[in-house]
């Protein structure tokens, strides 16, 4: 099959924005299964730079009402989780409506962070992906840790399914992920990879 590089190039671009059609998935889904080398190593480098984008846009400090009111909102919390005679500062809790899903540059892909330590640079993420994605091969920096909560992710030649669970050591590459029908996915993982700094 011959691949149209311009196409392709569109395509990605498109993807890492959110912007595909459904046909438009359908065709680079197609597209990236007889990619050759150059083509993923293009997909995956556009991929990280989307990464990046986030941290281009300038921050702006809330305003003192909007700090007051999350601020209450912890402090809410922190009582709430005093249990035991236990200091509440030593424990968070996020029920399952609280928290919020945060759109992956990968088309279908949505994350959810649980808890992070800067400090020892890790990050507990909840990942809810969609039927059918290919997520670009891609460089851990660190450790990773992940636990199949529900559906399938085909990681190189394993299928993995609810209850399954796989690690990939620091300086190790993926090469491309697949979940036919979707899944849920606790992962562990070097907070750099998710969120450079």
């Amino acid at each position: 099959m011959k691949i149209d590089k311009d196409k392709f190039t569109e395509l990605i671009s498109q993807s890492v924005l959110g912007a595909l059609s459904e046909s438009e998935k359908k065709e680079l889904e197609g597209i990236l299964k007889n990619a050759d080398e150059e083509m993923i190593k293009q997909y995956r480098n556009l991929f990280l730079t989307s990464l990046h984008l986030p941290l281009t846009v300038e921050m702006h400090e809330p305003s003192h009402r909007v700090k007051e009111s999350v601020l209450e909102k912890i402090r809410s919390m922190q009582k709430e989780n005093i249990k035991d005679g236990k200091n509440a500062s030593q424990f968070t809790f996020l029920m399952s409506q609280e928290g919020k899903w945060v759109k992956h540059p990968v088309e279908g892909v949505y994350v959810k962070l649980l808890s992070a330590d800067t400090q020892r640079n890790y990050g507990v993420m909840l990942y809810d992906v969609e039927a059918g994605i290919y997520f670009p091969p891609h460089h851990h920096s660190g450790p990773e840790e992940c636990y199949v909560l529900e559906g399938d992710l085909q990681v190189g030649e394993r299928i993995l399914t609810a209850g399954d669970f796989h690690h990939a050591d620091a300086d190790s590459d993926h090469g491309m992920l697949y979940t036919k029908n979707g899944c849920r996915l606790l992962i562990i993982a070097a907070l750099s990879d998710y969120y450079p700094a």
